[in-house]
């Protein structure tokens, strides 16, 4: 009899879950959760002569996929969506920029150092 009851109260906790919208059984043996994103290399400033191109680079760890999202002066730069990004030809005028990257992933995220240009 008390396997009985056992069985209908998983049942009706199972059921509760899927009513919620919830797998039930996917988490209940404790699985693993996703770790969110650390930059393991920081982007380094790098010093170029006008009409050369900067590179930035980082490396991160985490639960894959993991995303980037690189900005100049604080605006997101259009596409520049890789661990690494190469600035178009420089003018004097980049002079000082500052770049950083949001790195995320399902867990979370974390921003970079900035780095400067020329």
């Amino acid at each position: 009899m008390r396997r009985t009851i056992l069985a209908f109260q998983l049942t009706a906790v199972l059921a509760a879950f899927s009513a919620a919208g919830c797998s039930g059984l996917a988490n209940f043996g404790g699985g693993t959760q996703p770790v969110a994103p650390s930059l393991t290399v920081q982007p380094v400033s790098v010093t170029v002569i006008a009409g050369q191109a900067a590179t930035f680079s980082v490396s991160a760890s985490g639960t894959a996929p993991i995303s980037y999202r690189w900005h100049k002066n604080g605006t997101n730069i259009s596409g520049a969506t890789a661990s690494s990004y190469t600035t178009p030809a420089t003018t004097t005028a980049d002079s000082g920029s500052k770049f950083d990257v949001v790195v995320s992933n399902t867990a979370g995220s974390m921003t970079s150092s900035q780095a400067r240009s020329p």
